[in-house]
């Protein structure tokens, strides 16, 4: 284990100490004596299939909120967390997480160098109380001293880059806050689920020293083949969710995924068990009518017009949206189950916005965005993969990306000091990405994060609880 002794600039976190954890040289040498065919090893690289490497840009960045555990003082919890993650490192299902992306220039395809450089590992504290440090008692709702919690660690290992970071932050209350960044080639959230369930399962509880682990509970599938492009790929089907980069683009590319810095107003809205119910009933006559649909198509509606804040003929523009299918069960023959590799591709629903402005055109909004779902299976599923083969620099193309977080279930998984009070996101000012996170304590409301700029947010605000409303009028609202 390697050591930097660093200490924050911040007053309100202070960094104990960063270190590189490695997988001890008897893991490393099992685990390059290992097949690459093998579903729960391979040897000193791990290839990457298209969706993986589509998303190597981004990282995966979480936090999970634990109230304070009279049995578990902070510095046991960060001293089982450590040594959770040295015995994931020591066997063979997540050797690559100590490694380094590369790139293999023989297939001239990105892969992981499992090369036991390390994951990071960070230790923080601050002489506040948790309420103190983010002003309040609101976990869900972007804070922009939750970045201490997090990317304070990260930047401990900048000149390293390390695939994974975990920073553990312990405040005077008791309260702890463990962040995570993985890089999304890694995992989608599914698979980060799976890391998380094997990450708890392997935290030893106090007086456990000396005592083996425990198996793991989930044995992560990690061949990534299984949604390699066929070769040669068949792009069978058109995809207007993705756009090719054509080198004749006069404008900067912008994606769902950019940073605009003229997103300043970021709020969070709750929709309660009550209003989901609400939604439900008021789609009555829709095809499939679950949780998510009526989510997604409500936060759709009221963000599509919201354009018309800052927008001409508003109700003449065509919309779309984003939103993730799992399709582990949607390929043929399905994906394993623990599949822990990007399984989540991109369905769309679209609409001209005059059509999504009536009262009564919900249920048909609620369709719309199931059959985006149901049309992402079988071929389909092959042929997109197929198109972002040929179309290496292609992004996706929509207006706004939903990305549910409350169907993953990380405030679930149970530590041996307990379950997270909230488990989310960190939250950036992303364009175009609104977020659903679950309800603090279990409830079972969605949150609803979203950035946009202050005029486009003053007419979501309004639709978004005018659609709310009991009334039931059957006029549209000036858009």
């Amino acid at each position: 284990m390697k050591h930097q002794h660093i200490y924050s600039a911040d007053p309100k976190v202070s960094i104990q100490h960063a270190s590189l954890v490695c997988p001890n040289s008897s893991a490393a040498a099992s685990s390059s004596s290992s097949s690459s065919s093998s579903s729960s090893s391979f040897s000193c690289s791990l290839a990457l299939n298209s969706i993986d490497r589509s998303h190597y840009t981004i990282s995966l960045q979480t936090l999970h909120f634990f109230a304070p555990s009279p049995s578990f003082p902070p510095p046991a919890i960060s001293a089982s967390l450590r040594a959770a993650l040295q015995r994931l490192l020591d066997t063979p299902h997540y050797h690559f997480l100590a490694g380094r992306l590369t790139i293999n220039y023989d297939s001239q395809t990105m892969e992981v160098d499992c090369n036991g450089a390390g994951l990071g590992f960070v230790v923080a504290s601050s002489d506040l109380s948790l309420r103190q440090f983010i002003s309040g008692d609101d976990l869900v709702s972007s804070n922009p001293a939750f970045s201490h919690l997090l990317l304070n660690g990260i930047e401990c290992f900048e000149d390293d880059d390390p695939l994974c970071v975990l920073q553990v932050t312990s405040f005077s209350c008791g309260s702890v806050v463990m962040g995570l960044a993985v890089n999304h080639a890694l995992f989608d959230g599914a698979g980060l689920k799976m890391f998380l369930e094997n990450l708890a399962s392997q935290a030893p509880s106090v007086g456990d020293d000396g005592k083996p682990p425990p198996p793991l509970p989930i044995i992560p599938h990690n061949d990534r083949t299984l949604l390699s492009a066929r070769s040669p790929p068949q792009v069978s089907f058109s995809h207007p969710e993705r756009k090719p980069l054509t080198g004749r683009e006069q404008h900067p590319v912008r994606s769902v995924f950019d940073f605009r810095p003229e997103y300043v107003d970021a709020r969070t809205f709750t929709l309660s068990a009550n209003d989901i119910r609400s939604l439900k009933e008021r789609a009555r006559g829709s095809t499939n009518p679950t949780k998510f649909n009526v989510v997604a198509a409500h936060v759709w509606r009221c963000k599509a017009l919201s354009k018309g804040a800052v927008v001409d003929n508003n109700s003449e523009r065509e919309s779309m949206v984003l939103y993730a299918v799992d399709v582990r069960s949607r390929t043929d023959p399905p994906l394993p189950e623990n599949y822990s590799g990007n399984a989540v591709l991109h369905g769309y629903a679209s609409a001209q916005c005059r059509e999504l402005e009536e009262e009564g055109a919900f249920a048909g909004i609620v369709d719309r965005v199931y059959g985006g779902q149901v049309r992402m299976r079988g071929e389909y599923v092959r042929s997109l993969i197929d198109w972002s083969e040929v179309e290496k620099d292609g992004y996706p193309e929509a207006e706004t990306l939903i990305s549910s977080w409350w169907r993953l279930g990380f405030e679930k998984v149970e530590y041996p000091w307990g379950r997270p009070r909230y488990s989310g996101p960190l939250r950036g000012a992303w364009v175009e990405v609104i977020l659903l996170t679950p309800e603090i304590d279990g409830g079972d409301g969605v949150n609803v994060l979203i950035a946009l700029t202050p005029e486009e947010m003053g007419k979501f605000h309004s639709l978004f609880y005018h659609y709310l409303s009991s009334s039931t009028s059957q006029s549209s609202i000036t858009l």
